[in-house]
């Protein structure tokens, strides 16, 4: 039979071949952003982290003003027209806003406290038309 004239040796060398090739192509695909990332001189790996991660920290920064010197201090008393225009006001200087992850985060936050604290309803719609106008700016 075939199969009786190959020996240990190659039958291990063959498979260790083919396992160094699948995983070479599964490190391509996966790693393949950080390659591209690594060319075009854009942060990687733990200052990509850090980068985030900093962003979520001023995030929360941010919110918590928002929360009290906007949110709290209008109260009811307030527009729809207005509280855009103070959001607008405040986020103006925001990089975040550029950052989809970022962007949702605040997004879904002013819709909830809006509605809570204000009683004023927004929708992803529109608070996402007014950070598209500002990003463009």
């Amino acid at each position: 039979m075939m199969l009786e004239n190959i020996t240990w040796k190659s039958y291990l060398t063959a498979v260790a071949v083919v396992v160094c090739i699948y995983y070479a192509f599964y490190l391509i695909l996966i790693y393949r952003r950080r390659m591209k990332a690594m060319i075009l001189g854009a942060p990687i790996g733990k200052e990509q982290e850090e980068h985030i991660e900093g962003g979520f920290e001023q995030l929360e920064i941010l919110k918590e003003e928002i929360h009290h010197s906007i949110l709290e201090e209008v109260g009811t008393d307030t527009s729809k027209e207005e509280l855009i225009v103070q959001f607008r006001n405040r986020l103006v200087n925001y990089g975040g806003l550029r950052q989809p992850t970022l962007r949702d985060a605040l997004t879904k936050f002013l819709i909830q406290r809006s509605e809570s604290i204000c009683g004023i309803t927004f929708t992803k719609e529109e608070l996402e038309q007014q950070w598209n106008s500002m990003v463009k700016n």
